[in-house]
């Protein structure tokens, strides 16, 4: 069973001297483009977008001359000027979906393993559905379209990431690197931030996949912007050193996994974050997890490959993922300071204080404030700005008369209409005896 790399390019330098052979084997090489308005001649021999210029080129092979009608030149210089070497004048895209012109270089290539049913993806299915998954079978019937409209239609950006969330030695890695086999070059793992939100980031120019392992967030919005760009929007910019930055399709599919309680910038209305509770019953069963590799690396990429694009996806939405307790938890983690007050005002059973259905809009913004110091030390949002928040959550506004006159109140649901309220806008349910 074939699993290396069918990317993998032959180039045979020897055959440079021979004018016959050397505008063919240059070709299986190089390219040559124009990016920023410059010259380039793009490599291709390995998975990086390589840009040479011309003058590197030619010093490449300034030992290579080659027999033009009786005057020897060198290889490069021979290949620059020949009719036939292969060029692309548009420059450089990433287009899976395979609707790119022939005037620019694509640097999509398809998937690295040929899809086969000979052998067989089981023990890795089991793995998604009972570790990844934890057995619960709707995050698994997610889990697997969402894969499967990568491999059908890489080109088509899901708009949603998969985040797992367990202690170490669970097997997100393997199962990870295992699905990364399908796509070689086009799978990106990465360990730091600045490596999906940092100025310079080549590596993702060709992404289909990546896999952000242990990737540590900050509270920097930036990065947080730039992250929620990556889902969703379709054109990314790439910036290499020495090189004017260009524009790329973005295909990247995202897959975060962690131990941290906060590991992922999600929010309250953000549906980007697929959120899953890994299991870690096979944690240090050495069997299971050599079994699961030998399987890897006996066709099972193949197998997954077969399995994922004969899969019926015509009704997937992937915009529409079960909602669990996990990714419940990570909100939580980010909710801004007026939602975290109010979440603790309904963990405390409505507290008196406020939750009395009609409460002086005065009364409830002093109280508020009062938390927000000791949380924090400083001031709380004023008056408007608390308003809006609360208006969220179901939270009116309303002028009853009192003592002759007309005060300005909140109206709050009360009972169990109030974390309902909050639940809904969290976007899943909330074991209120846990806080």
């Amino acid at each position: 069973m074939r699993s290396t790399n069918l990317h993998k390019i032959q180039f045979d330098g020897s055959l440079l001297i021979s004018s016959e052979q050397c505008i063919s084997e240059l070709n299986s090489r190089y390219a040559f483009t124009v990016i920023g308005g410059k010259a380039r001649v793009i490599d291709t021999w390995d998975s990086d977008l390589k840009l040479v210029t011309k003058e590197a080129f030619f010093a490449m092979f300034a030992n290579r001359l080659v027999d033009d009608n009786g005057k020897y030149i060198s290889a490069g210089e021979y290949w620059w000027h020949h009719p036939d070497r292969r060029q692309y004048l548009d420059g450089v895209t990433f287009d899976p979906s395979a609707g790119s012109s022939n005037s620019r270089y694509n640097l999509w290539r398809g998937p690295s393993v040929i899809a086969s049913a000979a052998s067989s993806c089981e023990r890795l299915l089991w793995h998604l559905e009972h570790v990844i998954c934890g057995s619960n079978q709707n995050c698994f019937e997610y889990l697997v379209n969402w894969l499967s409209l990568m491999m059908q239609k890489p080109g088509v950006l899901p708009g949603t990431a998969i985040c797992m969330l367990s202690a170490p030695g669970t097997g997100k890695g393997i199962a990870m690197q295992y699905i990364g086999r399908m796509l070689g070059p086009n799978y990106i793992p990465v360990t730091h931030i600045k490596d999906l939100t940092g100025r310079f980031t080549a590596c993702l120019e060709r992404a289909v996949l990546i896999f952000a392992d242990e990737v540590s967030w900050t509270s920097n919005k930036a990065s947080r912007s730039l992250l929620k760009t990556l889902i969703t929007e379709p054109d990314r910019v790439i910036e290499k050193k020495g090189v004017d930055a260009f524009k790329v399709r973005n295909c990247a599919h995202l897959v975060f996994a962690s131990n941290d309680s906060n590991a992922i910038p999600a929010e309250i209305g953000d549906r980007r974050y697929f959120v899953l509770e890994v299991s870690d019953r096979k944690i240090g069963d050495t069997q299971y997890f050599s079994e699961l590799a030998c399987e890897m690396n006996s066709g099972g990429p193949e197998a997954l490959l077969h399995y994922l694009q004969q899969r019926d996806i015509s009704s997937f939405d992937p915009t529409k993922f079960p909602g669990t307790s996990s990714r419940v938890r990570q909100i939580l983690h980010t909710l801004s300071p007026v939602a975290q007050w109010y979440f603790e005002v309904l963990v405390d059973t409505y507290d008196s204080e406020v939750i009395n259905n009609e409460v002086p809009k005065e009364h409830t913004h002093s109280v508020f404030m009062r938390w927000h110091n000791k949380q924090y030390g400083t001031p709380g949002a004023n008056i408007a700005a608390l308003t809006q928040e609360l208006k969220q959550f179901g939270v009116t506004q309303t002028r009853p008369r009192s003592n002759g006159g007309r005060t300005r109140c909140y109206t709050f649901p009360t009972g169990e209409a109030a974390r309902r309220n909050f639940e809904s806008v969290i976007g899943g349910s909330i074991d209120w005896h846990l806080y």
